[in-house]
C-alpha cells in the first residue's frame, strides 16, 4: 500500500489545535494543550516505536520538516536507525550539563552552588538528560517545567534559566544551533502564561548574573529615581518602602533604617541593617534632601510616586526584563545559590514572615550582624560580579 505524503497544508498547521496531525511517512505536527507546536518523526526500529524530535514550528517550517523526515526514511530504507546516526561528538543534555559544570571551574565560588545545579537538573530534568543535546526542542523543555511552573514558581524559574545556560553552552561548543528553546522572550512566554485562571502573577526579575552589569548602567544615571532604585536593590526593599523612606526612620550613625509596622506588607515593624554602600548612598542623599521629610522627595517635597522607578526602567529600555520588585527575587536567588546564609537570615533580610516555628525562633535575636553581612556581601557581588568564598558560612564562634 502506497504511503500518502504531504497531507498537511500551511493553513492547517497554522490553525491546528491541541493534538497530533500526521503529514504522512512518519511526520507529525504535535500541538500541546498550551498551543506549543513542534515536529516529530515516528518510526519503528527493531519492533519498537521511536519518537525523534525535529524542532519547534517557529524554527522548522513544514517544508524543512518534510526534508528532515525524508532523510530519516532514506536511512531506515538502508537499515540505519536515524537516532543512531548522530555524531559521536554530540552528547546528551545530561552529558553536556556535566561538561558545563566542569567549565565553570573557579568561577563558582563554592561547592554548594554546583550541588544545587545538580539537584535541580537531576530532579526536574530526568527525561531531558537522556535527549541528544542537538535534538532538545521547546516540547522537551516544556515537559520538564510544566509539573512545577505553578506549583513551585521560583524553582521553575531557576530550572528554566539553568536549562537555557546549558543549551547556550552546547551551542558555543557547536553541539547544536544557536536557537535556545529554553529562552523566555518570544518563546516560553507564549506557553507559560501568568495570572491566568486565578494563578498568581510573578514579578519579572533579572538573573543575578545580570545584576552587576545592570547596576553599572544604573550608576551612570543622575536622576533621583536612579538613586531610589539603587537603594531598593542594595537593601532588597519593596517599592513603597523606598518611596516612603523618611529621614526620621534612618540612623546614619548606626547604619539602621527602621520601618514601622503600618508601612510594611506583613504589618510588622522591620529594621534594615545597612551595608556600607547602602549607608554611603543615604549619606550622600542626606546632603541633598536631609532638611526635608522624605529621602527621595517628589514635587513640593511630597512622597515620590510609586511609578518613578518603572518610568526609569522604561527609559533604560529594561521594563520588559525586570521590575523594581523583581530585584528581591534576584537577591534571593543569589543568596540561595551563591552563599551559605541560612534561609531564616535571607527571609528576615527581605522582611518576609517566617511561618516555620524553628526558623521563627531566629527572630528573637533579630540576627542583626548576619543580616548586615548578607547585604554587605550582596553589595560586593553587585560591584565585582563575584561572591566571596564561604560567604555566610558559620564561623566557629557561631
Amino acid at each position: 500500500m502506497a504511503v500518502i505524503l504531504n497531507r498537511l497544508t500551511d493553513s492547517v498547521v497554522k490553525s491546528a489545535g491541541p493534538g497530533d496531525y500526521g503529514d504522512g511517512g512518519g511526520l507529525y505536527l504535535q500541538v500541546t494543550p498550551t498551543g506549543s507546536k513542534s515536529w516529530v518523526f515516528r518510526y519503528k526500529w527493531r519492533g519498537k516505536t521511536t519518537r525523534l524530535g525535529l524542532g519547534a514550528l517557529h524554527a522548522v517550517s513544514l517544508k524543512d520538516a518534510r526534508q528532515k523526515a525524508a532523510g530519516h526514511r532514506k536511512l531506515l530504507a538502508d537499515d540505519i536507525n536515524p537516532r543512531g546516526t548522530r555524531s559521536a561528538d554530540i552528547p546528551t543534555f545530561g552529558e553536556a550539563f556535566v561538561e558545563f559544570v566542569k567549565a565553570q571551574g573557579a568561577t563558582w565560588s563554592n561547592t554548594k552552588h554546583a550541588k544545587q545545579w545538580h539537584m535541580t537538573i537531576d530532579t526536574y530534568c530526568k527525561a531531558l538528560k537522556r535527549q541528544p543535546v542537538d535534538q532538545v526542542d521547546v516540547v522537551h523543555v516544556q515537559d520538564a517545567l510544566q509539573p512545577i511552573w505553578y506549583a513551585k514558581p521560583e524553582t521553575a524559574r531557576r530550572v528554566r534559566q539553568r536549562i537555557a545556560k546549558v543549551l547556550g553552552f552546547a551551542a558555543a561548543r557547536k553541539w547544536r544551533g544557536r536557537e535556545n528553546p529554553a529562552d523566555w522572550k518570544n518563546n516560553l512566554e507564549h506557553i507559560f502564561k501568568t495570572n491566568n485562571d486565578g494563578e498568581k502573577k510573578h514579578h519579572r526579575a533579572l538573573s543575578y548574573e545580570e545584576a552587576p552589569a545592570f547596576m553599572r548602567e544604573l550608576a551612570a544615571r543622575e536622576a533621583m529615581s536612579a538613586r531610589m532604585l539603587e537603594l531598593a536593590i542594595l537593601t532588597g526593599s519593596r517599592t513603597n518602602e523606598v518611596t516612603g523612606a523618611r529621614w526620621l526612620d534612618i540612623d546614619l550613625e548606626k547604619g539602621e533604617w527602621s520601618r514601622v509596622a503600618g508601612s510594611m506588607k506583613a504589618r510588622r515593624s522591620h529594621t534594615v541593617y545597612l551595608g556600607p554602600k547602602g549607608l554611603a548612598l543615604l549619606k550622600k542623599m542626606h546632603l541633598l534632601t536631609g532638611q526635608g521629610d522624605y529621602v527621595f522627595p517628589g514635587q513640593r517635597g511630597r512622597r515620590m510616586s510609586n511609578m518613578a522607578m518603572l518610568t526609569l526602567l522604561d527609559r533604560m529600555k529594561r521594563r520588559e526584563d525586570t521590575t523594581a520588585h523583581g530585584f528581591r527575587s534576584t537577591l534571593t536567588d543569589w543568596a540561595n545559590e551563591e552563599t551559605h546564609y541560612p534561609r531564616a537570615v535571607i527571609e528576615m533580610t527581605l522582611a518576609h514572615a517566617i511561618e516555620n516555628k524553628t526558623e521563627a525562633a531566629y527572630r528573637r535575636g533579630e540576627l542583626a550582624t548576619k543580616r548586615r553581612a548578607l547585604l554587605t556581601d550582596w553589595e560586593e557581588f553587585l560591584e565585582r560580579g563575584t561572591t566571596q568564598k564561604n560567604a555566610g558560612a558559620p564561623k566557629e564562634s557561631d
